[in-house]
């Protein structure tokens, strides 16, 4: 039985070259870290999220 497989893009020329070109500049990026009120709030979503009940 034959398949049929969607059409995959593949990037070339100078697209191809542009992409590259930002992927390894957002590679380089600094991630931005959370605050402390930021942690706070992750930590209280993940407690409330490990004790909830369907």
């Amino acid at each position: 039985m034959l398949t049929d497989y969607p059409f995959i893009p593949v990037l070339t020329g100078q697209v191809a070259t542009d992409f590259v070109i930002r992927a390894e500049k957002n590679a380089h990026k600094r991630i931005p870290k959370l605050t402390k009120k930021e942690q706070e709030m992750l930590k209280m979503v993940r407690e409330k999220s490990k004790n909830f009940k369907f």
